[in-house]
């Protein structure tokens, strides 16, 4: 039995912890060449969209035929950001593409979403991404947790959460993350353990087998 962290930032990783590392693009290589025992997500974050990003686009479909990039993310959309940078319909135009980038590649999709549910989930539907789909860092209430998982998608939850968003989420729904928080993962298990009335060994089964159904056809199983 071993945590996973699905979808972390940090550099320096806890020994023992099956880690996602979410990186750009342009990121990947450096830290790949000095980490190489490391698994990857990629993708354009919404925070770093520019008007001229083909050539990002092209790198991050070369990169994804690497077998340590489990998954394209974190992608999405951030209204928030979007409003100081007046730039939500160049994200949605890069968000898109990165979606058929994931269909093309048959890759399990992270997503970024701040205040754009119903955007994103009406361009999964445009796209018809059957991909596994995993909502990150969800904070918000038990009814927008509902509204994802009816869809079929995951949800993955970190020290701060909400609860009866945690308990709404079916377990063969769920994650667990430290995203860019100090936090250990262990702690975080132990939190969500608690919320959800189970034991911290059962629960890291439950997300083994999720992360395994997700992602072990393709890539690597947990030891």
């Amino acid at each position: 039995m071993k945590l996973i962290d699905i979808h972390t930032h940090k550099t320096e990783q806890e020994s023992g912890i099956l880690s996602v590392t979410s990186v750009e693009p342009d990121e990947y290589t450096d830290l790949q060449s000095r980490f190489a025992e490391r698994l990857f997500s990629i993708g354009i974050h919404p925070w770093n969209v520019k008007i001229d990003l083909d050539d990002m686009l092209n790198m991050l479909s070369d990169l994804t035929k690497n077998s340590n990039v489990l998954a394209i993310g974190e992608i999405g959309l951030d209204k928030l950001k979007a409003a100081e940078q007046e730039t939500f319909a160049l994200q949605k135009k890069i968000f898109e593409a990165q979606l058929e980038i994931a269909k093309e590649r048959k890759l399990p999709i992270i997503i970024h979403n701040v205040k754009s549910t119903s955007e994103i989930l009406s361009a999964l539907t445009k796209h018809k991404i059957t991909n596994p789909v995993i909502f990150h860092g969800f904070r918000l209430k038990k009814e927008t947790a509902e509204q994802i998982v009816s869809k079929g998608h995951y949800l993955s939850f970190g020290k701060l959460h909400n609860e009866k968003a945690m308990q709404a989420t079916p377990l063969d729904r769920l994650f667990l993350e430290t995203d860019n928080s100090d936090d250990e993962i262990s702690e975080i298990y132990e939190s969500a353990a608690k919320t959800l009335g189970i034991t911290k060994t059962n629960l890291a089964k439950i997300i083994e087998n999720n992360y395994t159904r997700l992602f072990c056809n393709e890539k690597e199983k947990p030891e």
